[in-house]
């Protein structure tokens, strides 16, 4: 599962899917999407729950996967804006340099 990933997405289709379960089937459903979500761990149901848990999982690893590449995107931009700064950075202390050792002269 993504490292720092704050939690699952739970979409009103799934809901709308899942309408036929008692509260206490969907209640189950969820937290074990959670403890997925979370951990990796596979949870082990049987009955309805089986039955519609492979779509599910499905679904939160899709989720997962997109979570991911959006991080890695964001910090590609994050260390591509910081390179900009360092390269400006250096070249300002290198023409400071050369200013100074031209006035020394």
């Amino acid at each position: 599962m993504t490292e720092g990933k704050p939690g699952i997405m739970l979409y009103y289709k799934t809901v709308k899917a899942l309408a036929e379960l008692d509260d206490r089937q969907f209640g189950r459903l969820v937290r074990d999407m959670l403890d997925y979500g979370s951990s990796g761990k596979e949870p082990r149901l049987e009955g309805t729950l089986a039955a519609v848990w492979p779509f599910l999982r499905e679904k939160i690893d899709d989720d997962d996967e997109r979570y991911a590449k959006v991080r890695r995107q964001r910090q590609q931009a994050v260390n591509k804006r910081w390179d900009k700064v360092r390269a400006a950075k250096a070249q300002e202390n290198e023409t400071a340099w050369m200013a100074a050792y031209v006035k020394a002269k």
